[in-house]
């Protein structure tokens, strides 16, 4: 049997079916952004940045985290630091800033917020762990 990757988990259950596979939600939240991208006329930009929002928690240590560790894994950056190496520079932004909000390029300003330099000068080992079991989707093909 191949290996269960999660998105999110219910603590009151181990992992099974009332866990959200981690391909379901990427799926779903790329499909829900495609159609408010549309309202812009961007509907395939907005279906890859919800397909690479949460491409990290392909990640091992992730993987543990939701199982119930206690280790502190970061996974937006790995989806960020895909967009950026397509040179798709917006969506890093966006990718990068799902949680924590967006950041500015280079310095914090008085948001607080880590420069997305910083989010992605730390996400290239976890792109590269990741670059296996999430390749088709971190090689997709750019918008036109």
């Amino acid at each position: 049997m191949a290996e269960e990757y999660f998105a999110h988990s219910r603590r009151d259950t181990p992992p099974g079916p009332t866990w959200e596979l981690l391909t379901d939600h990427l799926t779903r939240v790329a499909d829900m952004a495609a159609q408010f991208a549309d309202e812009f006329d961007s509907k395939e930009w907005g279906y890859l940045a919800g397909l690479w929002h949460d491409v990290g928690k392909f990640r091992a240590g992730f993987q543990r985290r939701i199982r119930g560790s206690r280790e502190q894994i970061e996974h937006a950056g790995a989806g960020a630091l895909a967009a950026q190496k397509h040179k798709a520079i917006p969506l890093a932004f966006a990718i990068a800033g799902h949680h924590a909000g967006l950041a500015n390029q280079t310095e914090h300003g008085k948001s607080g917020i880590r420069p997305l330099r910083e989010r992605l000068y730390g996400a290239e080992d976890a792109l590269r762990e990741i670059s296996l079991v999430a390749a088709e989707l971190l090689n997709r093909p750019l918008p036109k």
